[in-house]
């Protein structure tokens, strides 16, 4: 039992020197001691590991601060790739990234119209060229002996796959706009590269994504407007996805009485009127084009049309009840939108954020996803970097 407790003790010692440096990097290793409250000796035995294991690397010399100049420690970016992909209905986003959020290769989009048995092959087609595009060789590909040897080999530390639905513990529960309920993209794609494979709600990973890129409060909340509309909620610096994940699925709430009728049962969800594809239908409808398409309406906003103005009026009418709310339940101190339309046209936002009048709370700080839709592939790069490395959670020095 002692042995056990001083493995735990080890074990949460180097997760929590190793979170430390991704956070602050570069830092010495006197002040990992000085702000992990760790001896030095501990924190010594503790960067010599990590060193030797090739998840950090001493870069130099730092500024003296009246004695010795210490040697300054960060996270060695290149000791592994991660893989992420924003599997939406008709469209698929796959980025490859080192591990600290910069890109390995460019980032590609692809439309389709796979049945479901199909997914998991074109997943796996798509994954493994993007493989054979990368500047290393993955320990995970096939043939060793017909790797490029003028390349270094690190491990694909994981690939994360964002999906427009409820998910769980990776398994997908629900998905209102295309046929992927209880799918086992988990094992279909863990079998072919033999490693870790994450699953996860799209609004989820948006919030992740934001964490990790840049200093959002601890309590914040991200909305993401796409086929649907969902929020990624923070909390105590914390995804919070509920007690069976389906926390957040805030598209599905009604408000229209005996309205339009939802996919995932009722009737007047607000993912009817306000998200993306509610707007581009409504659009296609006030204009007489069945061919409009979401680009268009934005451009007829910022040219002031007026069916796209009609469109723009009902997109902010029903975001304004849907952050009043929630911010009269769940009281978060940032409301970030991620969204087409609001990323394209940031007065919507002004709009939605200048129509909140309730007295009862402090208000709280409404605002446009700086990153827009590669939020959610870095939410899905969060949770595989933050796998590998056993932190609760990191910080992508790329952005910072």
């Amino acid at each position: 039992m002692v042995k056990q407790n001083q493995a735990q003790l080890r074990t949460h010692n180097t997760s929590l020197v190793l979170e430390t440096i991704l956070s602050d990097q570069p830092i010495s290793r006197a002040e990992l001691a000085r702000v992990t409250f760790l001896n030095k000796v501990t924190v010594s035995e503790i960067v010599k590991e990590l060193i030797d294991n090739n998840l950090i690397e001493e870069i130099g010399m730092g500024e003296s601060s009246g004695g010795r100049r210490p040697t300054m420690l960060k996270q060695n970016k290149n000791a592994g790739i991660a893989i992420a992909v924003n599997l939406a209905p008709e469209t698929l986003t796959i980025l490859a990234t080192w591990l600290d959020g910069s890109p390995a290769d460019r980032e590609r989009s692809i439309s389709y119209s796979q049945s479901r048995e199909n997914i998991i092959p074109m997943l796996i087609e798509l994954i493994t060229d993007l493989i054979k595009s990368l500047p290393v060789c993955l320990s995970c590909q096939d043939g060793a002996d017909e790797r490029d040897k003028s390349k270094s080999v690190v491990p694909l530390v994981g690939i994360g796959v964002a999906i427009h639905g409820n998910v769980y513990r990776d398994e997908i529960l629900f998905t209102p706009h295309y046929d992927l309920a209880h799918l086992d993209i988990c094992k279909g794609l863990r079998d072919h590269f033999h490693c870790p494979v994450h699953l996860g709600n799209e609004a989820n990973y948006s919030a992740l994504g934001e964490q990790g890129a840049r200093k959002i409060s601890d309590d914040s909340l991200v909305l993401s407007i796409h086929s649907g509309i969902g929020a990624g909620i923070i909390r105590n610096g914390q995804l919070d996805v509920g007690s069976h994940g389906y926390a957040g699925e805030v598209g599905h709430t009604v408000v229209v009485p005996d309205g339009m009728p939802c996919p995932c049962g009722n009737r007047g969800c607000i993912e009817q009127y306000a998200s993306d594809w509610a707007m581009r239908n409504l659009y296609r409808r006030l204009s007489a084009n069945p061919n409009a398409t979401l680009r268009d309406l934005i451009e007829g906003i910022k040219e002031k049309k007026a069916p796209a103005m009609t469109c723009a009026i009902q997109f902010t009418q029903y975001m304004t009840i849907l952050v009043n709310n929630l911010v009269r339940t769940l009281d978060p101190e940032t409301i970030i939108i991620n969204g087409r339309m609001t990323a394209a046209i940031p007065e919507l936002v002004q709009t939605i954020s200048s129509n909140q009048f309730c007295k009862l709370s402090e208000p709280a700080l409404i605002e446009a996803s700086k990153l827009g839709d590669p939020a959610i592939l870095y939410g899905c790069i969060y949770e595989s970097v933050r796998y590998f490395y056993g932190t609760s959670r990191i910080n992508f020095h790329f952005f910072r």
